[in-house]
């Protein structure tokens, strides 16, 4: 999460800011290169309480998906919560939704180490890209 603001924090307490925390999420996979309402989903897995995962796929090229990323109609949600400072970005959220949040080549051996970083960013309530908060610090 980001510094927001008001009293600098304390050492400790901006070592806490920078500290990465377990993302708890379902995940889902799609073969193909890119997000595609069309293609069926294959496979789920929900994270442990580290934010830790495994599946078993065949060899081929998939994208992990966040639950936000299965229908293009919670894009519209994300529209919705535009507001007179919080504004997002269109074309960046149609990307984010295509790409999903990793495209793994699956070959012959296991692929270790996949990691994502979820920013929080200040006064925005999701922790995706694409959102931009312009305005006061809120009370």
């Amino acid at each position: 999460s980001s510094y927001c603001g008001g009293v600098h924090p304390t050492w400790e307490e901006e070592q806490e800011y920078q500290r990465e925390k377990p993302f708890f999420t379902k995940i889902y996979v799609r073969k193909g290169l890119f997000n595609n309402e069309n293609e069926e989903i294959i496979d789920s897995v929900t994270t442990d309480l580290n934010g830790h995962f495994a599946l078993q796929l065949a060899p081929g090229t998939y994208v992990l998906l966040l639950p936000s990323q299965i229908t293009k109609s919670a894009l519209q949600d994300y529209k919705k919560m535009e507001s007179q400072y919080l504004s997002v970005n269109n074309l960046c959220l149609q990307n984010w939704w295509k790409s999903g949040l990793f495209r793994v080549e699956v070959k012959d051996s296991a692929i270790g180490g996949l990691n994502h970083n979820f920013h929080q960013n200040c006064f925005i309530p999701v922790s995706i890209p694409c959102f931009d908060y312009t305005g006061p610090y809120p009370p």
